[in-house]
């Protein structure tokens, strides 16, 4: 990755802390544009070819094709939700709140399935993208340059943006997460069903 690509990436991830500790509101931080789409273009090459439910089911992306990509992308603004929502289950991991880190996942991707707004295609983007800024924040995944001039993430441990939590900070995040969850479906009456957050991905 080129030294101009690293420090605006890490300048879209430093935005990202400061303002989750300046929030009262898990979403109530916005975020910008550019950063929203810059976010959105990794995603994209995180983006499994072939991903299968818990229910056996499996949904083919083709991300070669250009008219596929297309319908992939979803509206910017419900792709900010999937940054912030990854963004608050990114400090989540960092503060050791496994639990809460886990039920924000599933609380995403189960709203946005009962929204039926979606294609399973761009479900899996949905995840793709939230799992990207949270991997990202932590550094479990790093944006690298391909040979043909883009880029792409890759699983590789790197510096995280989130270097650590105070008891302080814990106890926001705990809360911010509380009051996500309630905001969206019950996750102890969907726990009946096939798990939404669980699956196995392949990418070509």
């Amino acid at each position: 990755m080129r030294m101009t690509e690293r420090v605006g990436l890490w300048g879209v991830l430093a935005a990202f802390v400061l303002t989750l500790w300046a929030s009262t509101e898990a979403m109530a931080q916005k975020i910008s544009e550019k950063s929203v789409r810059t976010l959105m273009q990794y995603a994209l090459s995180y983006t499994p070819d072939r991903f299968t439910g818990a229910d056996g089911t499996t949904v083919h992306i083709n991300r070669k094709d250009p008219e596929a990509i297309k319908k992939l992308m979803v509206p910017l603004k419900k792709a900010e939700e999937a940054v912030l929502a990854g963004r608050l289950a990114a400090h989540a991991r960092v503060c050791g709140l496994f639990d809460e880190e886990k039920n924000t996942f599933i609380s995403f991707v189960l709203r946005e399935k009962q929204s039926k707004q979606w294609t399973p295609q761009q479900i899996i983007y949905l995840r793709s993208l939230f799992y990207t800024t949270e991997m990202l924040m932590v550094g479990k995944v790093q944006v690298i340059q391909r040979d043909d001039g883009g880029k792409k993430v890759v699983i590789r441990e790197g510096e995280p943006a989130i270097k650590s939590c105070t008891d302080q900070q814990r106890n926001k995040v705990k809360d911010l997460v509380a009051a996500y969850l309630k905001e969206g479906p019950d996750l102890a009456e969907a726990a009946g069903s096939a798990p939404a957050a669980t699956g196995s991905v392949k990418k070509n």
